[in-house]
């Protein structure tokens, strides 16, 4: 009884070695990545990590005893992109349990479905090209005055400096008409209400003030008549 269980406990294992296949493949230099000192520690996985190999310095890379399945092949490297590969692995044939099953590849999209799976076949071993290099770092933009200038909170500071210097030479002339030389006094002010809620950062509140049109002020009503009492009248006559 023993050794029937022992028997089949090998037959089981034997099984399992000659269903387990090894993935391998390298890595392609090209001008995105020329070497493997750019290319930097890497490792190719399948299924985020469940089994994974890591690329040497000639750039193979092989995973080891990878069990029946299908899986997603990726590239973990930190400064290139690489293509994502389906791998199908399939059992070793009844009739000859000893003979290993080249494993099929196929591109894969992340993102698309699984299944069913692409009618492209990839050769393997996988060759695996570098597609792009990340860019962790943008470079800082140079000074551009043409585009300062044309920035409307530039623009509106300068108007309405503009109209503080002009405010004085327009004040003094003599022909101004006194209600003309008023209403240039309250532009004045708003115009100095404006540049100072702009300096402390109260945008809202310097705009309506600019925009705000103060009411006129009503002119004072005539005093009433003096009516005459009727005893002074008839005194005079």
């Amino acid at each position: 009884m023993r050794t029937m269980i022992w028997v089949a406990w090998a037959a089981l294992q034997l099984s399992g070695l000659a269903a387990a296949v090894d993935v391998r493949g390298s890595i392609q230099f090209n001008a995105v990545c020329p070497g493997i000192d750019e290319l930097g520690p890497s490792k190719v996985v399948l299924d985020s990590g469940k089994y994974y190999g890591t690329v040497t310095k000639s750039g193979r890379f092989t995973i080891q005893d990878v069990p029946e399945g299908s899986y997603i092949l990726s590239v973990l490297s930190h400064d290139h992109q690489f293509d994502t590969l389906r791998v199908d692995i399939f059992p070793s044939p009844a009739d000859d349990p000893a003979r290993t099953v080249s494993p099929e590849v196929r591109p894969y999209i992340v993102g698309t479905p699984f299944d069913p799976p692409s009618t492209v076949r990839l050769s393997h071993p996988i060759v695996l090209v570098p597609r792009q290099k990340y860019s962790y770092f943008i470079p800082l933009s140079s000074f551009n005055l043409w585009g300062m200038l044309k920035s409307p909170m530039v623009l509106l500071s300068v108007g309405a400096g503009g109209m503080m210097l002009l405010m004085p030479y327009l004040m003094a002339s003599k022909n101004m008409d006194p209600e003309a030389l008023n209403e240039l006094k309250q532009q004045q002010v708003k115009m100095a209400g404006f540049q100072s809620a702009m300096a402390s950062g109260d945008f809202k509140s310097g705009l309506s003030n600019l925009l705000s049109d103060s009411a006129p002020a009503a002119p004072p009503s005539p005093p009433p008549p003096q009516v005459k009492h009727a005893r002074q009248r008839k005194k005079k006559n």
